[in-house]
């Protein structure tokens, strides 16, 4: 799973909400590399950010009815979250619209190589220095498959038909 494309990918869909180029509702951007870049206040309209926090992993799955050369396989639930910063909570540009437009845009999207999206939790995280910070958590799933160096691993030597 390469997370920098996922978040790209989500906050390219999230970006449909962008109906009007020359108004756009709200600035979409991916987790910046630097505190700094990610505090710094959105000015007119609001700010979406998108963020991978973290991946849970399921227990290992193995086929006991075949002859297998024990790659392992996990189920992996991605979690992403939205930030949403807005000066304001209602109104054209309040964080309240912004998110009743996402929620139904991100909500069963289906990203590359995952299962749709779920919505996790979501809550008003802070209200601070006249900006307020709302979180939209989301799951995903998908899988983890442990990467095998073709030059190492075991050569077939014996094919039975049952």
């Amino acid at each position: 799973m390469n997370y920098e494309t996922l978040q790209t990918e989500i906050a390219t869909r999230v970006g449909i909400i962008n109906t009007n180029p020359s108004q756009p509702v709200a600035e979409i951007v991916v987790l910046p590399e630097t505190e700094a870049d990610y505090k710094r206040a959105p000015h007119e309209r609001p700010r979406i950010t998108v963020a991978y926090i973290g991946s849970d992993y399921g227990s290992g799955q193995r086929d006991f009815n075949s002859f297998d050369v024990e790659i392992v396989t996990q189920e992996e639930t991605v979690n992403i979250e939205l930030h949403i910063q807005a000066k304001r909570l209602y109104g054209a540009s309040g964080l309240y619209p912004v998110l009743n437009a996402v929620l139904p845009i991100v909500q069963g999207y289906r990203p590359a190589n995952c299962d749709k999206i779920h919505l996790k939790n979501s809550q008003l995280r802070s209200t601070e220095d006249g900006l307020f910070l709302y979180v939209l958590s989301l799951i995903v799933k998908t899988y983890a498959v442990q990467q095998v160096d073709a030059t190492t691993a075991p050569n077939l030597t014996q094919v039975s038909f049952l």
